[in-house]
């Protein structure tokens, strides 16, 4: 069960490949790197891109101030003065705020008969005149009439700070306030203007036409510039803290999912160093897990095969120079000439194959002495009385393949226990033989 991630328990840091014998680096999860790569690297494009398309909206004040739309001044004003209304004891009353850009804060009427128990407070406002308007209506006698009479729907008015109103009444305007405000007092409401020293309370004065039988407000409020600023700010706020969030999310995202693309990229590139490849980030980038897992393989393969080839042909040299040092020390040991036997001693030394294969061929053609093959044939021909042609043609054959892969020793031990074999099997049957004779002789008799 460990093979698929036995890679994991190799060196980080070795470069250099493994032999076949530890070669056992499992099989690597390829589709599933692959798959992370590929969900990691668009989700990290993504929230990146989307990161990038919103700092500019949330630390741009141009931008900022567009996405959070024109500023309400006079919507907060207005509001603020209801909220006044309220507390000065006027909220027995409906009091209603409605937006109306063309500031119809009409001149009195003239009054005939009215209720001044009945009163009702309209607030209109202006965000392009900056400047609201408070109406004030008072419902009609008890069946009178009045051509300059107006119905007030509650549906329609907006909303009510004060008590509310019992559907639909026939009202009169007995008075009204317009107040307009300055553009330098209407910047101190932005939340970029610096706040002003002291509480921020500012006094305001406003021209009262109003009839003298009914209740009207003071024609001076005190309004808190604090509280103002922050309802003109509350629409800018919710964006900005929504989009703090968003930022936030986006950067969470960016950095998990590049920490998690990072993991299967060290992973892979961890696989690809017991392969003898080191994998660099922009081909883990470029080229994706496959082709690096492929081609890490293949260079995995093509160093084994290597190292193998190596391998053979330092046994093939190290066989050639045993069977050479072989035939020198048995030249050695069976030649009395101190010159050759000088000459033997030297080549051993300097251990140079073909030298020693040129100098024991000399000598043995002076000796008159016979090849290793030669010698192996003579040994073969012992063979013949124990078995047949075929048997015998494929024993030599065998003989002759490890006199070519092992030398002439290991070709002789062959030949010598095939012949200790074949003469066993040869007495075996000749006992058997003799058992069936000594049978058939004495049913003979009898």
């Amino acid at each position: 069960m460990a093979g698929p991630r036995l890679y994991r328990w190799f060196s980080p840091l070795a470069t250099a490949p493994m032999p076949l014998a530890e070669a056992a680096i499992g099989t690597p999860p390829i589709a599933i790197w692959s798959r992370r790569r590929r969900v990691q690297l668009r989700l990290l494009s993504f929230a990146l891109c989307a990161l990038l398309l919103a700092l500019p909206l949330k630390f741009s004040a141009r931008l900022n101030d567009a996405l959070a739309g024109p500023p309400p001044y006079m919507r907060a004003l207005a509001g603020e003065f209801a909220h006044d209304l309220v507390q000065e004891g006027y909220g027995d009353a409906p009091i209603f705020l409605v937006r109306d850009e063309a500031q119809h804060c009409r001149a009195l009427p003239t009054i005939r008969d009215f209720n001044p128990n009945a009163i009702a407070y309209v607030i209109t406002y202006s965000e392009s005149g900056h400047s609201f308007c408070l109406a004030t209506y008072a419902g009609l006698a008890s069946h009178a009439q009045d051509p300059v009479a107006v119905t007030l729907d509650p549906s329609a008015l907006g909303q009510n700070y004060g008590a509310p109103l019992p559907g639909r009444v026939k009202a009169v305007l007995v008075a009204r306030t317009l107040k307009a405000f300055p553009d330098s007092f209407i910047s101190l409401l932005s939340w970029r203007t610096p706040w002003p020293k002291g509480n921020g309370l500012l006094p305001t004065e406003s021209h009262v036409e109003a009839s003298s039988s009914v209740p009207l407000p003071e024609q001076n409020f005190t309004m808190n510039l604090f509280a103002v600023r922050a309802e003109v700010a509350r629409r800018h706020d919710q964006i900005n803290r929504a989009f703090f969030w968003t930022l936030c999310l986006l950067a969470g995202t960016v950095l998990l999912s590049a920490a998690r693309a990072g993991s299967v990229y060290l992973d892979l590139r961890r696989y690809c160093r017991v392969c003898g490849v080191d994998l660099a980030l922009a081909a883990f980038l470029r080229r994706g897990v496959e082709p690096a897992a492929r081609a890490a393989q293949a260079s995995y393969r093509a160093a084994q095969e290597e190292l193998q080839a190596q391998q053979r042909a330092r046994d093939l040299e190290r066989r050639e120079e045993e069977e050479a040092r072989g035939r020198l020390r048995f030249l050695l040991d069976n030649t009395a000439d101190e010159r050759a036997r000088a000459a033997i001693r030297e080549s051993l030394e300097r251990g140079d194959v073909a030298a020693m294969n040129a100098l024991a061929a000399a000598l043995q053609a002076e000796r008159g002495l016979k090849t290793p093959q030669e010698r192996l044939d003579t040994l073969l021909e012992s063979l013949h009385e124990f078995c047949g042609p075929r048997e015998f043609l494929a024993a030599r054959e065998q003989a002759l393949q490890l006199l070519g892969q092992a030398g002439f020793r290991k070709a002789r031990d062959f030949v010598v226990h095939t012949h200790e074999e074949l003469r066993a099997r040869a007495r075996k049957l000749q006992e058997e033989a003799e058992k069936n004779g000594d049978k058939s002789a004495g049913a003979a008799v009898e």
